[in-house]
């Protein structure tokens, strides 16, 4: 069986004897079954599988907090899919992780923020009794025999098994647009209205570039949306907006601070 490590995150780890020890006392083995890298909603949804399988001595090691890139996102976007359980029918909340869980019932909310979906990760994985640990940051892996090594910043782990659940969110591309660094990348930005300057220009007409263009349209800014494929013209979701980003944005360009440039490229900056 498994060593058990309540989700309290622990900021500091030290080696102890063929153990990895945490500052409560709790042991963590330097040898573990399943390591399952990133404590957002696919790494804690497949903890939560593997437990139910029956797989013992699962770890979700997590460099940040438990749900990091939700708490990482600006403070006025929220979740696209709604969180609504159909139980009735047998439907899952579509942004549950498991089954008998839902956002809907324990947030009270049909599209919750960012910082409110990290919470509900958080006391799903406290109610699962999942094994996370925070603050540790896998920077290395490779294999050995049948096993792999994990290096971290802090110390090393085996495991027979890795999971790989970390998003894109954390580590944003700039397209290879020359001169991005003038720029600042959605994932940098903590609130709209805290952007400086009464325009600004939006590269990108997909999901996080209209939901950019609301949120400093809200705050009072003009704003002109480049995006040569014109997606915001799609009717169809599965390929291009949310029919909750269709919504928004229809409100928003009844402000008219809201200018879309489908027919221009943006090569440089």
């Amino acid at each position: 069986m498994g060593w058990f490590l309540p989700t309290t995150c622990l900021s500091v780890i030290m080696r102890s004897s063929g153990h990895m020890l945490a500052l409560d006392g709790t042991l963590i083995p330097e040898h573990i079954n399943v390591a399952v890298v990133g404590a957002g909603p696919a790494g804690l949804g497949v903890a939560r599988v593997l437990r139910d399988l029956g797989i013992c001595d699962v770890w979700v090691l997590e460099r940040g907090n438990i749900g990091q890139s939700f708490l990482n996102w600006p403070r006025d976007t929220q979740l696209l899919t709604p969180s609504f359980p159909g139980n009735v029918f047998g439907i899952t909340d579509l942004n549950a992780i498991s089954f008998d869980s839902s956002p809907g019932w324990s947030l009270k909310s049909e599209h919750p923020s960012g910082h409110e979906y990290a919470a509900y990760l958080d006391q799903a994985a406290k109610s699962f009794g999942l094994n996370v640990q925070c603050n540790i940051e896998v920077i290395g892996l490779e294999p050995e025999g049948d096993w792999f090594n994990l290096y971290t910043d802090n110390g090393d782990l085996q495991a027979n098994f890795v999971i790989w659940a970390c998003g894109q969110f954390g580590t944003p591309s700039d397209g290879a647009i020359t001169g991005a660094v003038h720029g600042r990348h959605y994932a940098s930005v903590d609130k709209w209205s805290e952007m400086p300057g009464e325009n600004a220009f939006v590269v990108g007409g997909y999901e996080s570039g209209i939901d950019a263009a609301i949120g400093l349209a809200r705050a009072g800014k003009s704003v002109t949306d480049f995006d040569v494929d014109a997606p915001w013209n799609d009717k169809d979701p599965s390929r291009t907006l949310s029919p909750f980003t269709h919504q928004r944005f229809r409100e928003a360009m009844k402000g008219g601070k809201i200018t879309l440039q489908g027919d221009e490229e943006i090569v440089a900056l």
